[in-house]
């Protein structure tokens, strides 16, 4: 990664509550997470946001911006939420922003994507 952190963050929230932790002695490049439950997945960089209502959402883009986040879809089953992506510092530094991401105003729900492998048949 030429630009910004190759750190993942020791947690995450996680998808549908509660929060992923980083899983010991993963490396620095593979982002891998433990799930609420036990389930293990990476985390891919980027995060799903919602809030509270339209203004505080396109209030929120400068901020956005500023924390190395781009938005990469608006979804319009939730038309008051975006999901975010890597900026120029890459997927480890875009996790790493959730933090600063969780206290804008308005935000009601925040979750990383995180993927598990696919199970085998």
């Amino acid at each position: 990664m030429p630009h910004g952190s190759d750190r993942w963050p020791r947690t995450l929230p996680a998808p549908g509550g509660g929060t992923a932790q980083r899983v010991a002695g993963a490396t620095d490049a593979d982002g891998e997470y433990e799930l609420p439950g036990g389930a293990r997945g990476r985390a891919t960089g980027r995060l799903f946001v919602r809030f509270a209502d339209v203004t505080a959402k396109e209030g929120a883009r400068r901020a956005i911006d500023a924390a190395g986040l781009r938005v990469v879809d608006e979804p319009p089953y939730a038309p008051t939420g975006f999901w975010l992506g890597p900026g120029f510092r890459g997927a480890a530094a875009a996790a790493a922003a959730a933090d600063a991401i969780a206290t804008l105003p308005g935000v009601v729900a925040l979750e990383a994507e995180i993927v598990r492998p696919r199970a085998k048949k």
